[in-house]
């Protein structure tokens, strides 16, 4: 990473632009990486390691899953839709689809839950402890067959 930020700030690009950027050897531009360029690459990998894959197969690299990944990482570090969306060049709202349950989501969804879940937890203790909850309902409450039916 750091040297792609230092390459970043070498050729003097503004800090708006993505940080993808490199110097062609034939004509000296700048320019910048882009998902068809990432997606010949690993293309260009996948066949150098697995020389017999098909071009049907080569079709399945794409650069999609590092924007995923991104987008995965931005949610994750708590930025908002609207940042996601705009750093990514996310047009709707789809990317939602994609976002992965990493560690950090799942401690942020529970923590977020955790004072509710507790209140749920206490009071029910606190009913099956006293007593004002009958037996049945304590004990046999997942052996009732006709829980979900629809009649």
């Amino acid at each position: 990473m750091e040297r792609i930020v230092g390459r970043h700030k070498r050729l003097r690009r503004p800090r708006a632009t993505p940080l993808g950027v490199f110097r062609c050897q034939k004509t000296k531009k700048v320019k910048y990486l882009t998902g068809s360029k990432i997606s010949l690459y690993f293309k260009m990998i996948a066949k150098a390691a697995h020389p017999w894959m098909t071009p049907e197969q080569l079709k399945r690299f794409s650069a999609h899953s590092i924007r995923v990944t991104a987008a995965t990482l931005l949610a994750e570090a708590g930025k908002p839709d609207a940042y996601i969306k705009v750093r990514l060049r996310w047009v709707g709202d789809s990317y939602h689809l994609y976002l992965r349950s990493t560690l950090r989501m799942v401690q942020q969804h529970a923590e977020a839950l955790g004072q509710t879940a507790r209140k749920v937890s206490d009071l029910m203790s606190l009913r099956t402890l006293h007593g004002l909850l009958p037996d049945r309902v304590r004990y046999n409450a997942l052996e009732d067959h006709t829980m979900g039916e629809y009649i």
